[in-house]
């Protein structure tokens, strides 16, 4: 047997894919991934003039490795040109003149507010509507010919739902990003002392079917219905007995409709997805809380404290950039909830 070879999938710098993979790849989502992922990510990096092109990915024995490609640079670059050649690059290459020249009107437009409108009113609600579908699909009623055709669907779609969460991905981080810099230089602060600040600016974080949930729970106790009383059973014995009573599974039902086939786990096909975990279910309906601290001053009292180490001089742009990165922060979360994390895990 011969032994297994790591070679690079090209010229450049390749590294290890660990923000969406921690182990090796299914061959349908190592098939799928790294097309779309770059596709959306390439659109957002030239709308946003960015002198990064795109993030290409490629397959070694099933682990995904990805690799940085600015603007212009040749396939076997590892390194930034001489500061000579960069700078006659800039004024002869036409994508990098274009992109420089688009840079500035990216804060003048705030043009992330021009993306969040196209989430909210395009992309989100048909991603719902096609996810939706699919999942609703009765398959045991398909012919053999009608169920190929779904499948077919269904890979399509995840393909689409990747390639439309990257292409927020620098929409969703930018603002973020800036306010993070400017902070770090008024402040001296970390990142992470910074980001507090974000807390409570993207309500799906806390649960994506909150108002779901606390209609099934408040079912629940109406009834009398305790934990206690399926202890020691398996969960989806427990999810059974529960639809089949009056009153909770409708309640159940509009639940696990939602959150049911978005993955838990992580972003390939093989990771599991919210009905295969029923254990986890049975403990979020009896013990799962509704958030129910006060946000808005905790919000309040975190950013007066940060905002006192700001310059005085520069406290109206801290307001501007701390609103701004609020404001898109909900962005981040949304395009994996609404998008690939229910794309892939819809059957």
């Amino acid at each position: 047997m011969s032994a297994m070879e790591y070679k690079a999938p090209g010229p450049g710098v390749w590294e290890l894919e660990q923000t969406h993979f921690g182990k090796p790849a299914t061959r349908y989502v190592g098939e799928l991934f790294p097309i779309h992922l770059s596709k959306g990510f390439g659109e957002g990096t030239k709308r946003y003039g960015l002198l990064l092109d795109t993030l290409k990915m490629r397959t070694v024995n099933d682990f995904i490795y990805g690799k940085f490609c600015p603007v212009g640079a040749p396939e076997g670059a590892k390194g930034p040109p001489p500061k000579f050649m960069f700078k006659l690059i800039t004024w002869l290459h036409p994508e990098i003149r274009r992109r420089i020249k688009a840079g500035p009107g990216v804060f003048e437009k705030k043009l992330w507010r021009e993306d969040m409108k196209r989430w909210d009113e395009h992309y989100k609600p048909d991603s719902i509507a096609r996810n939706s579908k699919l999942q609703k699909t009765d398959i045991a009623k398909l012919s053999d010919a009608d169920f190929l055709k779904y499948l077919v669907e269904i890979r399509d779609n995840a393909g689409e739902m990747i390639y439309r969460h990257h292409i927020f991905t620098i929409p969703s981080s930018f603002p973020v990003g800036h306010f993070i810099v400017e902070t770090k230089r008024w402040t001296g602060l970390s990142s992470g002392e910074i980001l507090g600040l974000l807390k409570g600016a993207a309500p799906i974080s806390r649960g994506i079917a909150a108002r779901e949930l606390e209609s099934l729970q408040s079912a629940v106790s109406g009834a009398g219905i305790k934990a206690d009383a399926y202890r020691g059973k398996p969960g989806h014995e427990v999810l059974e007995d529960l639809k089949s009573k009056n009153g909770i599974g409708e309640a159940l039902n509009q639940f696990l409709d939602v959150v049911g086939y978005r993955l838990v786990s992580g972003y390939d096909i093989s990771e599991k997805y919210a009905i295969e975990m029923p254990d986890m279910l049975v403990k979020t309906i009896f013990e799962g809380a509704a958030d129910k601290q006060n946000r808005k001053a905790e919000f309040e009292k975190n950013r007066d404290a940060l905002r006192a180490k700001v310059p005085e001089s520069s406290r109206a742009k801290f307001d501007e950039l701390l609103e701004e990165a609020r404001f898109i922060h909900r962005l981040r979360d949304e395009r994996g909830m609404f998008n690939d994390l229910w794309g892939t895990g819809t059957r």
